[in-house]
């Protein structure tokens, strides 16, 4: 806006008026009552339009962080420890996201939000890798990425619907609260991880319950020459 001044109208039809100044009253929104989105709530306009992408870019380094970090974790701890400690962790963070007093805390908890995401998606991948046969890896990381198209579909017509972005945050992680549920009773620890750490009676069982859930056997002449190698 122009900076306002202390002269008459013939004054400023004569002089102009050149120096321009951020707006001093507020932002007027085009939005339909009820609606509230990261722009119109934290006025994310103007000198702060930038913290916009901003906050996407520190989303991906979170991501990039987590990967870094809790690879080592998972080495250490196993798979599943691992993908439950980030799902508990991304639905905490999520959580927390959605009542952002500010956009400085949003950011914050964005980045804490990548660096859970990015670790689940590893080491499903892992997982995924470690439990099948060679020549159904591939189709297994492909089947598990291709989610990401299936949820930025959904994700349009759910944000149709929800209006209110701390609403729609906390819609579109509340699904967290089953899948960790569900993890937690039936995700089997990764065999090929047991092995490397020596328990080789949980990596038996876990083996023959793959076993029993693909309706197959396991040759004990098989288990045996597998542990041998390890």
């Amino acid at each position: 806006m122009f900076t306002p001044v202390d002269l008459d109208l013939e004054a400023i039809e004569a002089y102009g008026l050149n120096r321009t100044t951020e707006c001093i009253n507020g932002w007027d929104y085009e939005v339909q009552q009820g609606v509230s989105s990261l722009v119109t709530e934290f006025d994310l306009v103007c000198g702060k339009s930038g913290l916009i992408e901003a906050s996407q870019s520190i989303y991906m380094a979170g991501i990039l962080i987590g990967c870094l970090l809790v690879g080592a974790i998972s080495d250490r701890f196993g798979r599943r420890f691992v993908i439950l400690l980030s799902l508990l962790l991304l639905l905490l963070f999520a959580v927390i996201t959605a009542f952002s007093p500010n956009i400085y805390v949003y950011i914050i908890f964005k980045f804490l939000c990548g660096s859970s995401a990015g670790v689940i998606i590893m080491n499903t991948c892992v997982m995924a890798v470690e439990w099948t046969d060679v020549s159904k890896s591939a189709l297994c990381t492909t089947s598990i990425i291709s989610f990401f198209s299936i949820g930025q579909m959904l994700l349009s017509g759910i944000a149709y619907l929800t209006r209110n972005w701390r609403i729609l945050q906390l819609v579109l992680f509340s699904p967290l609260v089953i899948i960790l549920l569900t993890f937690y009773w039936l995700l089997p620890e990764s065999s090929r991880w047991l092995m490397t750490q020596n328990r080789k009676e949980e990596a038996e069982k876990a083996l023959h319950r793959a076993a029993k859930v693909n309706k197959r056997r396991v040759p004990g002449h098989l288990l045996e020459k597998v542990f041998i190698h390890t």
